[in-house]
């Protein structure tokens, strides 16, 4: 009988937070004793000493020690490699280090469910675990089953008032709060904080996490004053039972600086934000997640305060971290790779950069994951002397044509999740290949020299992009920015505000052109010519021929060439107007001459029954379009 304490949820920054300081008891057979002996050692020093600690960095060292010795003794599928197994992924997690994180903890997942079975409490850690991971990254919808499934089972194994009940009850809240059901996370939330006072008292650190996260929940809800009264009772409670810096104590630091940011206390919020970021860089270190969001917060409320020159160099130390953890995202699935973009890629900074580290930013940013999954495959594809690269490609496929069949058929879903968890899993390690194949992301290293062949002398690109000015309010805050590069190399930003009437603009063109409707059509013909053209047509220089366009968000279904210039003209009898799904499209490398193929398509047939779209090639689909598209047939034209 063996003892391992481990921490169960220390999940997303801003709003998971939960500590389970029980001790799990699992029961395992014998093996050699001097070598067994060492692994539980490891393995125990790692959690109870390092982990607690925060040093992650030395737990992984001995956690990766202790998985060796295990599998040489007591073999690789046993229950106590799994223990291993399970910390040393929290330990990555808690790095940031996500891509290592993830199959780790799927392994540690099936060996208890081969061990103990579906329903057995090391299963429901386990899977509580990997819900945490699934949720740092942002991946919501994966977490959700992952956390009822360990909620059925504590509840079935350990009773409704057990400790553990409040913190799969805590993070189950916190999804279903990311997911936008506020008020059933609430509910829950509640029913945590109570289960947790009865069960362990109102000085456990449970209780502190749990009350903390209801508070960030008042808050989503804009129950402002609730909420810092939630969180300053965890906040009194946690200088009271914890001595010294601790990750909870950087939590609540870092939420309750949210909380009076929305309340409009500043000079209170940014103090905050300063301790828990310093907390944060010296538990985690400057690169986690968590530790980012901290100072993208302080950066964000020195910014709304006017103090620029603060709110710089935030920014600038925080484009650099993205940029190194956006090497280590793009090592993961496609679906994880996509959540992670939409947690932490955002351009609310734009006016504190230089327009040409404006443009740098975009080349390498914008659109990022679409380019890393393209340029996988096309490295994956291209290794054709790899059997085993494109027998994974070849089951990919197949997955996903079973995927398809489940896309419209609600009673398919456990079938349909089994499916993707495949997907997902193979997806990584075609990625892990890519990335150590010594090719480097092109995403990650394009320079803004490099586009300015393509440009010439009369050609301009115009890269729009959408953001939030954060000293504006309500809808002014949602802008679209517009950086334009010449040829030459000069860069300039134009601010275009009211994104939301621009957006609605486009859409009611479209309907309006549906229609045959010649009068919407010219009415919002000229509402965006005004709103839009005329703006951007400040920054284009009188030589200027072409327009080189890279839109964003609605703009990607709007003609700029139909807009009206200020003499009536539509722009497209000016300039000559091409689009390009990424300014990265227009980089060169060195020595590369312009390509001379031309590719036509045309006859289409819309008929995805069709027998030919087995010639379209093994990744022809990704997990997200086989999820809306699969189901789709369409009669040939």
């Amino acid at each position: 009988m063996s003892t391992t304490t481990r921490q169960l949820s220390l999940n997303c920054c801003l709003l998971r937070f939960a500590v389970a300081t029980g001790c799990w008891m699992v029961t395992c057979g014998s093996a050699p004793a001097e070598s067994l002996a060492e692994a539980n050692q490891l393995n125990t020093v790692a959690v109870e000493t390092y982990q607690r600690a925060g040093d992650h960095e030395t737990a992984v060292k001995l956690l990766e020690r202790a998985v060796l010795i295990l599998e040489r003794t007591v073999g690789p599928e046993h229950p106590k490699t799994g223990i291993a197994l399970d910390n040393l992924a929290t330990s990555h997690r808690n790095l940031g280090n996500h891509a290592k994180a993830l199959p780790v903890q799927e392994r540690a997942l099936a060996i208890f469910e081969e061990s103990y079975g579906p329903s057995h409490k090391s299963t429901a850690i386990a899977l509580d675990n990997l819900a945490g991971t699934h949720s740092t990254l942002g991946n919501f919808k994966k977490a959700l089953p992952l956390q009822e499934r360990a909620l059925a089972i504590f509840q079935e194994v350990l009773g409704e008032t057990h400790p553990s009940i409040g913190i799969c009850l805590n993070n189950l809240a916190q999804t279903y709060c990311d997911l936008g059901d506020s008020e059933k996370g609430l509910s829950l939330q509640k029913k945590a904080v109570a289960i947790t006072e009865l069960s362990l008292g109102e000085l456990h650190p449970n209780r502190i996490a749990h009350l903390m996260a209801l508070g960030v929940n008042y808050s989503r809800l804009g129950r402002y004053e609730e909420a810092v009264d939630a969180i300053e009772k965890a906040r009194l409670v946690a200088n009271e039972v914890i001595e010294g810096p601790h990750p909870l104590k950087s939590e609540i630091l870092h939420n309750l600086a949210g909380c009076y940011y929305y309340c409009n206390e500043h000079q209170k919020a940014s103090l905050l934000a300063a301790q828990a970021l310093e907390m944060r860089k010296e538990l985690l270190g400057a690169q986690h997640p968590k530790t980012i969001r901290t100072l993208q917060n302080l950066a964000g409320s020195a910014y709304h305060q006017g103090n620029d020159a603060d709110a710089k160099a935030y920014v600038e130390q925080l484009i650099e971290l993205q940029q190194r953890n956006l090497e280590s995202v793009l090592s993961l699935d496609e679906e994880s790779r996509l959540s992670w973009q939409a947690e932490n890629i955002s351009y609310w900074f734009a006016t504190l950069l230089s327009p040409n580290k404006l443009a740098q930013l975009l080349l390498r940013w914008k659109g990022v994951v679409l380019d890393s999954l393209i340029e996988d495959r096309a490295l994956i594809l291209s290794s054709s002397g790899d059997p085993r690269a494109r027998a994974k490609l070849e089951e990919i496929s197949q997955l996903r044509a079973d995927l398809a069949k489940t896309a419209f058929n609600s009673s398919q879903k456990a079938e349909s999740g089994r499916l993707k968890d495949q997907i997902s899993r193979i997806e990584r390690s075609l990625s892990e290949k890519s990335g150590s194949s010594g090719t480097a992301r092109t995403a990650l290293s394009v320079t803004l020299e490099q586009i300015l062949p393509a440009l010439g002398e009369h050609a301009v690109l115009i890269d729009l992009f959408r953001f939030s000015d954060l000293r504006e309010e309500g809808s002014k805050r949602r802008c679209y920015g517009a950086v334009i590069v010449d040829g030459l190399g000069n860069v300039s930003f134009t601010q275009i505000s009211d994104a939301d009437g621009i957006d609605q603009a486009v859409d009611l063109l479209r309907t309006a052109l549906l229609a045959s409707d010649s009068n919407g059509v010219e009415k919002f013909t000229e509402l965006l010519s005004a709103k839009l053209w005329a703006p951007l047509s400040q920054s284009i220089a009188p030589s200027t021929r072409q327009l080189i366009v890279c839109p964003d968000s609605k703009l990607s279904f709007l003609s700029l060439a139909c807009l009206l210039d200020a003499q009536a003209k539509f722009v497209g009898e000016s300039f000559t107007v091409s689009y390009v799904g990424s300014s990265r499209n227009l980089a060169r490398k060195p020595g590369q001459a312009p390509g001379n193929t031309l590719a036509v398509f045309a006859d289409p047939i819309f008929d995805a029954s069709s027998k030919l779209l087995s010639s379209v090639g093994p990744a022809n689909l990704r997990a997200a379009e086989a999820d809306a598209f699969g189901g789709i047939n369409l009669a040939p034209l």
